[in-house]
């Protein structure tokens, strides 16, 4: 799509890929300014997407209306895989916000 700058990096078969908000917004909102090229990239990899439920439940919430049927639909069946963080999650979370909390 003509897009300037680095090439898109393109994960391994098999490896996961940590996807955020932000892409996804884009890959679901045919609005969105980077919606194209989300699509390719999203369209490239190979590897295995996997989110956080705080991501999805971000995403269900700044998406429109008519759209989150259908991410919820994906989500069942696994794409991406989102995953809760769990008791352990969470303690390492507050380990780290400890470590580098200067």
């Amino acid at each position: 799509h003509g897009r300037e700058g680095p090439p898109a990096l393109m994960a391994p078969r098999g490896a996961e890929i940590l996807v955020d908000t932000g892409p996804l917004v884009a890959l679901f909102d045919r609005l969105e300014a980077r919606h194209a090229e989300m699509v390719d990239w999203f369209a490239g990899q190979r590897g295995r997407l996997v989110t956080v439920e705080a991501v999805w439940v971000e995403l269900s919430y700044v998406l429109p209306a008519r759209l989150r049927g259908g991410i919820a639909s994906l989500a069942a069946g696994g794409i991406p895989e989102v995953r809760s963080l769990g008791r352990s999650g969470y303690a390492r979370m507050a380990e780290l916000f400890r470590k580098y909390s200067d």
